[in-house]
């Protein structure tokens, strides 16, 4: 793939674009109390899940942001090492130790609501680089 120069932000390529498509409905019935699939959700994603209105929604978006990261990498990572924080404008991506093990200089999230009868949640994850200093 060929990177393209990032118009809104000086500096920054393209590094990667990751898209997943979920269905609510699969994570709707997921029990709270415990730690549900410890290896994808954080302890604090869960706590964030846990005092939400829709907590079906929620986790199927930080789930969803997760796997299209994993997409726009292409390469796979420890779900845990990095954080989805969700609210009604969307989602945000903290990835700590991750950004500098792949020179990631930001990402941008995009979360849509899909207008079928599945109540699906489509996520997109723009990845993006520092770009090469010229010497």
């Amino acid at each position: 793939m060929t990177s393209s120069t990032w118009s809104s932000e000086p500096g920054l390529t393209l590094l990667g674009i990751g898209i997943d498509i979920e269905e609510i409905a699969r994570f709707d019935g997921l029990d709270l109390a415990g730690h549900p699939l410890p290896f994808v959700f954080t302890p604090a994603e869960l706590r964030q899940v846990r005092t939400s209105e829709r907590p079906g929604e929620h986790l199927c978006i930080i789930f969803a942001t997760k796997e299209a990261l994993h997409k726009a990498l292409g390469a796979p990572y420890d779900y845990t090492k990095c954080e989805v924080a969700t609210s009604d404008q969307g989602a945000s991506l903290s990835l700590g130790s991750l950004a500098a093990q792949h020179g990631i200089g930001a990402t941008r999230v995009r979360v849509a609501r899909s207008l079928n009868r599945n109540e699906e949640v489509i996520v997109e994850v723009y990845v993006l680089k520092r770009g090469e200093s010229a010497s």
